[in-house]
Order: structure tokens, then C-alpha cells, then sequence
């Protein structure tokens, strides 16, 4: 093809207007700052010197087995990392285009800041590292069943959200500031510490787990979808701190699963559920329009007077203080029911 050039051995060629693709083994790239669009294929380790690739007008590739630490700074396309290729951060960059990481392929962001503005497709391994450099994704970031995104980065920031069908481990912080955004997917989706900032406004469709010792914070909204969990493992008020949320409008369940003490959001519920260990203080919390169920060791007095499905005890103590209307059933499997003297409850069976 004309507009494409194909270099397997000679290191002392013109990127021209089209393709310029390194296959061989392990290659040295010419002392060449901008590219159209860039190819690294074969094998080996591609290596690119400071002055090497920095600006790419078009896509930048790789495949087969090829290694490299990238110099780009500019990327005006697509990102694609597929094979067993390994792409490692050497600079910051945006990625205007969309960012896609085959499996078996890996893309490690380092201690730079990267940004991907159109849609992140992952089937690989992408790995946020660093707490140096904004992560930053405009588009939605797709986890596919193979695929694993993880990082202990604490300047990552979300747009759009994340569909899960695969891993997501995020050992940092992860910063939402846009309306409209949603996580959803099968597989649950695990951060440590989230913050959503306003006019930031997320809608979880799928299943959300904040990590024992981590935070869910900040001044902006969430939703619970439809069939949706929330599991927060965030200590004391840290394990729910969103200014506005809505637990009600559809079924869902919210679980405070910390091994340890924790305050509940004040905010009515649908499904409930009380985790974990230690004793979980609920000032204020009233209704839940679904199940209240209590597990582990967990401990709590409660001052809700209405539960619209059923009270489960499989573990740990339920105090009730107040009086209260169980619409469902109760049943105590394992733990403690402890019925307050000056109150009446009142359940099916």
C-alpha cells in the first residue's frame, strides 16, 4: 500500500503522510518527533527516545508482542493496544480519540497524567498508577468479562462511569464531577475511596462496593437503580457522606458491610442490610420500604417505625427503639431480636 511503510530492520526512515509500522524484534525508532499514524508490531522492546513520536496526528497501535514506553504528548486519534503488547506512560498525554486494550495487552499510565476523551474499551489490563498526573476519562470506560481495571492512583476522574463485566479493583480515589453518570455491569465494581463532587450526579445500575477503610463522599448526588447494590465499607460517617441521595424510588439494596463501627446516611431505604461487625448507628434513618436484614456481628438500635417488607436476623443484635410496623415477615436464624420494653411491634409473623 502506498501510504503505509513497513520497517523491520532500517531505523533511518521518513514517517511520510500514511502508516509507518516497526514489526521486527526489538527496534530503536529514528530520531523522528511527529508521525501520522504509528505502528508497533512483532516483538521486543520498541524503544523511543525523548525526542521520538512525540506528536502523532493520527492512531497510534501496537500488537504482537511489542513493548515500549511511549514519549507521545500529543495523540490527535485512537489509541490501540492489543496482542500481548505492553504500553507503558513516559509522558502525559490525551488520548482524543478512544483508548481500546485487547486481551492479553496492558497499558500502565505511570506517573504522568493521561487523559482519554472519547470511550475506554478494555479486555486487557489497565492500570492506573501513580498519584502523580490526573487520570482522566471523559468517555464511558467499558470493563469486559476478560478484562481488568485497577490502580492505586488518587487522581483518577470518571465522566460517564463504568460498565463492568469483568475486574475493577481501584485502590485509590476516584473523582466524579458530571451529571448523568452511571455505573452498571454484572460484576461488582470496587473502589476505595469516591467522591462525588457537584454538579456531579451518578446513577448505580449495577453493584458498587467502597472498600472496608475507605470513603464515600462529597457534594454531589446518587441514585440507586433498579435491582442495583451499594456496599460501603467507609468508617463512621465516611461510609455514606453524598449530600444527596435517593435510596426509594427504585428497589435496591445498600449495605454498611464495614468490619467495624459505622453511621448511616440519615435517608429513607428500600432494602437494608447491616453487615459486617460492630455497631452501626442509625439516627434519624426511619423507614425502610423493603427488608431490614442484620448479619455478621453487627449491633444497632434502631428508631424505625416502619419496615414495608421483612426483618431478617441471621447474625448479630436488632434492637428496636421505637415502636414499629413490620409489613413481611420476621425471622431470627442465628443472632439476637431485642424488643424494646416501652414499644410495640408489630409484624405478619
Amino acid at each position: 500500500c502506498s501510504n503505509r511503510k513497513i520497517i523491520q530492520n532500517d531505523s533511518h526512515q521518513s514517517p511520510g503522510a500514511g502508516t509507518v509500522e516497526f514489526n521486527g524484534g526489538a527496534q530503536t525508532l529514528p530520531a523522528i518527533a511527529t508521525f501520522k499514524n504509528l505502528t508497533l508490531s512483532g516483538s521486543g522492546l520498541k524503544t523511543i527516545n525523548a525526542s521520538t513520536a512525540t506528536t502523532i496526528s493520527g492512531n497510534f497501535n501496537m500488537s504482537g508482542s511489542a513493548t515500549t514506553t511511549t514519549k507521545m504528548t500529543t495523540l490527535s486519534g485512537n489509541m490501540s493496544v492489543t496482542g500481548t503488547a505492553q504500553a507503558t506512560l513516559g509522558a502525559a498525554v490525551t488520548v482524543t480519540g478512544t483508548l481500546t486494550v485487547g486481551s492479553g495487552a496492558m497499558v500502565t499510565t505511570g506517573a504522568f497524567a493521561f487523559g482519554v476523551t472519547g470511550t475506554t474499551d478494555v479486555t486487557g489490563t489497565l492500570t492506573l498508577t501513580s498519584n502523580t498526573g490526573t487520570k482522566t476519562f471523559t468517555g464511558l470506560i467499558t470493563v469486559n468479562s476478560a478484562g481488568t481495571l485497577d490502580g492505586a492512583s488518587t487522581n483518577i476522574n470518571i465522566a460517564a462511569g463504568i460498565a463492568n463485566s469483568g475486574t475493577v479493583s481501584i485502590t485509590g480515589t476516584v473523582t466524579m464531577n458530571t451529571a448523568g453518570a452511571v455505573f452498571s455491569g454484572s460484576n461488582a465494581i470496587g473502589i476505595t475511596t469516591l467522591t462525588v463532587t457537584s454538579p456531579g450526579t451518578v446513577t448505580n445500575n449495577g453493584i458498587v462496593t467502597i472498600a472496608i477503610a475507605g470513603a464515600f463522599t462529597g457534594t454531589g448526588g446518587w441514585t440507586q437503580g433498579a435491582g442495583s447494590t451499594l456496599n460501603t465499607g467507609g468508617s463512621t460517617t465516611s461510609a455514606m457522606a453524598v449530600t444527596t441521595v435517593d435510596f426509594t424510588t427504585n428497589a435496591n439494596t445498600v449495605n454498611y458491610n464495614r468490619t467495624g463501627a459505622q453511621t448511616l446516611k440519615v435517608a429513607n431505604y428500600h432494602h437494608l442490610t447491616l453487615s459486617g461487625t460492630s455497631a452501626k448507628t442509625a439516627t434519624g434513618v426511619t423507614t425502610v420500604n423493603g427488608d431490614l436484614t442484620v448479619s455478621g456481628t453487627a449491633t444497632i438500635t434502631t428508631l424505625i417505625t416502619a419496615i414495608g417488607g421483612n426483618v431478617i436476623v441471621s447474625g448479630g443484635t436488632l434492637t428496636t427503639g421505637a415502636s414499629v410496623t413490620v409489613t413481611g415477615s420476621t425471622t431470627v436464624s442465628s443472632g439476637s431480636l431485642v424488643m424494646g420494653a416501652l414499644f410495640n411491634y408489630t409484624t405478619a409473623s
